[in-house]
């Protein structure tokens, strides 16, 4: 990370968008006592990033869940959450929305099997934020436009300004 740091950091201009460092934290067992928790957490913020197991989850990973949810002292976020969907039974999400905030990435929204479920979930207010996922220009590209643009033709322009305004609150200046 520091070395893409270093590259990227001079070729940053005044116009270029703001630049947080920060990292998808993968969830482990007693994450939630981990003495210096916030040095996981997004730069600057009180964000975690949490990529949760591609599995079902046990109920004390749960109960883990809803506790770090519950400190007051951090905003949890779970990663690419459409990846955990098939693992995880219906009724688990509308507990988990009490303190947690869901981020989908942009091809959810894109692939022809996933598409029509996201916007659906996006209207119900069940993802908070819009993600890239994004790991080069060929391979996991952004698509983040292509995204915005689908999410503007199908959910509107006000559930759009929603996803944006939900990104604007959550990292804001310190």
């Amino acid at each position: 990370r520091a070395e893409a740091w270093n590259r990227l950091r001079p070729q940053l201009t005044a116009d270029s968008p703001r630049v947080l460092l920060g990292a998808e934290v993968r969830y482990f067992q007693g994450i939630s006592h981990v003495d210096r928790l916030h040095d996981l957490c997004l730069e600057g913020q009180d964000v975690l990033l949490l990529e949760m197991p591609f599995s079902p989850w046990p109920s004390r990973t749960l109960a883990e869940l809803t506790d770090l949810a519950q400190r007051g002292d951090l905003t949890v976020v779970l990663a690419h959450m459409e990846r955990y969907l098939a693992q995880q039974p219906r009724t688990l999400w509308p507990r988990l929305r009490l303190g947690v905030l869901f981020q989908c990435n942009a091809p959810f929204f894109l692939d022809w099997r996933t598409r029509r479920r996201a916007i659906g979930m996006l209207r119900e207010g069940e993802i908070h934020l819009l993600g890239s996922d994004c790991h080069g220009s060929s391979y996991r590209p952004p698509r983040m436009g292509e995204a915005v643009e689908r999410i503007r033709r199908r959910a509107g322009t006000t559930t759009l300004a929603r996803l944006e305004n939900n990104a604007r609150v959550l990292i804001r200046k310190k």
